[in-house]
């Protein structure tokens, strides 16, 4: 579709917006107004940037290209909207935003800065057909400290957009009351444009102080970006040391999670008060009900002090908590949930037959979690009777099942991945996928063979007869189809 039949991104934004003035779940921009660039979340590329790179000066290439857009559109030229897009596309909106704000500043006098906020405003912010020449106009408008409220009620509509979030608080910093303004942006975006605007909320009361630390962590990307930044803006430190409601401390919770485990954005280990951190918190953890939630973080705590060689006082208080009745009880029975399965395995707390009476009862809603069974023999034995009960291997030998229902091919899949881990076990499912109509399948198997074979140090002529022969027809079949 070219752009003459198809709308701006500015009105495509707005034909998604709800009533409520949000985006829906897993909305995205179509690549055509991405530049192919719809693998990335919204607004990813433009966070790695800002997280994860280093911010270059711009060179003389930049500089020129910027300055010959800028007077295309200080004279109306008719090429100008192209010339914008090729600075996008060529330098990307955000590391070219300093400069053009610059390059019109410092040479105002032999502009039109007139023709230039008009043609940011029309032809590139609402007339735009792809996401970096918006984004361009909206740099250039952040030059104006007091728009027309037509225009902030617009720019408050693409800051829904993660996309289009951090440059629209650009210009919202500039506006009366901006940490307004960015509250707002905050509660209605879940990715990227949370984690931005997290960023540059200021803490001035303590509704926001409140809402960071019970939700401002929680973005789709990783509440490592966010966590740092909330621990510092509410105080975290200074408020487990008091009792705090059930609500706020699973906030706290979470916080200390992200930054107990490695992320982008650094951990724990940046913070000179951080064992006076997790001791309180373990101090607050002990006057609450436990949650799987709460035990989590204790357990990260725990472990962070044995891989840092933390505080004994630390360990111990967490050993305690780990290894009370409450805990135990707990995670023994919210089995088979999956966050109580990992706590399981971690505190050596006995699952499996818990879990494998649960398989037995409801295979199709709990067969992702035979992981959790195929270490030991006997219930990997067990799993695969059950498999055998419920999918059999057959099943890999038609194409229009394995089509038709995809259930029964995600069931396959997960047991498939799980043999991987464990040499001559589940040969029969080996040897069907092996003979698969489906080349995934078999690709699959071949992989399995190959795994196998590392870890017995064996050749695949090596390997009982039945299975040998399977691996030898799937060569025979590929060296046939060259």
């Amino acid at each position: 579709m070219d752009n003459e039949e198809r709308m701006s991104v500015f009105q495509y934004i707005l034909n998604s917006v709800s009533d409520e003035g949000e985006l829906p779940e897993g909305w995205s921009l179509p690549a055509e107004y991405t530049g192919g660039e719809d693998r990335w979340a919204p607004g990813a590329m433009d966070g790695v940037y800002l997280y994860h790179m280093q911010a270059k000066e711009p060179g003389q290439d930049m500089q020129d290209d910027i300055l010959t857009a800028v007077k295309a559109a200080s004279a109306e030229a008719e090429n100008a909207a192209e010339l914008f897009a090729d600075l996008g596309r060529k330098y990307r909106a955000l590391s070219a935003a300093d400069a053009l704000q610059q390059c019109i500043i410092t040479s105002q006098d032999e502009l039109d800065f007139g023709n230039i906020y008009e043609f940011a405003v029309n032809r590139l912010f609402l007339g735009g057909m792809d996401t970096e020449s918006v984004k361009l106009g909206m740099v250039i408008m952040a030059l104006i400290d007091d728009p027309e409220d037509i225009i902030r009620q617009a720019v408050r509509l693409m800051a829904v957009c993660d996309e289009f979030t951090l440059f629209s608080i650009f210009n919202m910093l500039s506006w009366e009351d901006p940490n307004t303004e960015i509250f707002e942006v905050a509660r209605k975006v879940t990715g990227w444009g949370r984690i931005h605007a997290v960023d540059r909320l200021k803490p001035e009361n303590d509704e926001i102080r409140q809402w960071l630390l019970k939700e401002g962590w929680h973005n789709s990307i990783d509440p490592n970006y966010s966590a740092l930044a909330i621990l510092e803006k509410c105080d975290l430190p200074s408020l487990l040391k008091h009792h705090m409601s059930r609500e706020s401390f699973s906030g706290a919770g979470r916080i200390l999670q992200a930054l107990l485990n490695p992320g982008p954005c650094g951990d724990i280990s940046a913070l000179p008060d951080r064992e006076a951190i997790m001791k309180d918190y373990l101090s607050r953890a002990a006057e609450e009900k436990l949650t799987l939630d709460i035990c989590r973080v204790i357990f990260d705590i725990r472990y962070w002090c044995e891989v840092h060689n933390g505080s004994e006082d630390v360990r111990k208080k967490a050993d305690a908590l780990l290894t009370s009745g409450d805990c135990i009880r707990l995670v023994q029975n919210a089995v088979p949930a999956p966050e109580a399965l990992d706590l399981a395995v971690l505190l050596g707390v006995p699952y499996q037959l818990k879990l494998l009476n649960a398989l037995r009862q409801d295979f199709s809603s709990n067969y992702p979690l035979i992981r959790y069974l195929m270490e030991d023999p006997y219930y990997r034995n067990e799993v695969l009777n059950l498999y055998h009960e419920h999918v059999p291997a057959e099943r890999l030998d038609t194409a229009e099942t394995l089509q038709s229902e995809p259930l029964t091919g995600l069931k396959l899949s997960v047991l498939l991945r799980e043999l991987e881990k464990t040499p001559m076990c589940g040969n029969d499912y080996i040897i069907h996928a092996l003979a698969s109509p489906l080349e995934s399948y078999r690709s699959t198997a071949m992989k399995i063979i190959n795994a196998w074979c590392e870890k017995t140090k064996k050749k695949p002529e090596e390997l009982p007869e039945e299975l040998a022969e399977a691996v030898r027809k799937a060569s025979d079949r590929v060296g046939g189809s060259d």
